[in-house]
Parts: structure tokens; C-alpha cells; sequence
């Protein structure tokens, strides 16, 4: 899994444990693997959209394919034709969903 925070955030987060601020990650991305359970993935995925995460990218490499969930539960599924972006999370990122399964 990783996590991206807006450095926004951060500021706002006083709640720290540990010298970890207590906060949603505001991008999720799980690379799921043969392992993982559909049931697993979609209790991932409540958690973390209730907690407050605004954008979750589950990359498929056995499709290969990306999930895109949305806290208004819009999802998107992209194949390697399509091109995965930031949306109003991750502004200005952009890539194409074959250059995440290339091999280079």
C-alpha cells in the first residue's frame, strides 16, 4: 500500500501519536496480489474511505487493470488503454495505465 498526503493537511493534523499525525491518507494505492481476498479489499477500501480518504487506485496486475474508487462510490475500471490521473487529489499527475504493467 501507499499513501500520499497533501502537505495541507498537515498543519491541521495536532493529533499525533507516537510522532505520527493522526490523519486520511488523501490517495490510497494497494497493488493487489493473488493473495488477497475480495472480502479483504473491500473492507480496505470502507476504511479507508470512511476515514476520510478522497481518491483509492487498486492496481490489478493479473487483468491488468486499475480500480478507481471515489468517496461518492463512483468507480472506474481502467485497462491498459486508458490513462490513470490525479484528479483533484494529485492535480497535474497523469499516466498511462500500460506504462504502470511495462516491463522497462
Amino acid at each position: 500500500m501507499w499513501l500520499f498526503v497533501d502537505a495541507a493537511q498537515l498543519p491541521a493534523a495536532t493529533n499525533r501519536i507516537k510522532g505520527f499525525a493522526r490523519l486520511a491518507p488523501d490517495l490510497a494505492v494497494e497493488v493487489v496480489s493473488p493473495s488477497n481476498t475480495s472480502k479483504e479489499l473491500e473492507a480496505k477500501l470502507r476504511d479507508y474511505l470512511s476515514a476520510g480518504t478522497r481518491l483509492i487506485w487498486l492496481i490489478h496486475p493479473g487483468d491488468p487493470s486499475v480500480r478507481v474508487h471515489r468517496p461518492d462510490g463512483t468507480r472506474s475500471i481502467l485497462g491498459v488503454g486508458d490513462h490513470l490521473d490525479g484528479e483533484d487529489v494529485v492535480p497535474g499527475f497523469r499516466v498511462s495505465v500500460a506504462q504502470l504493467f511495462s516491463s522497462r
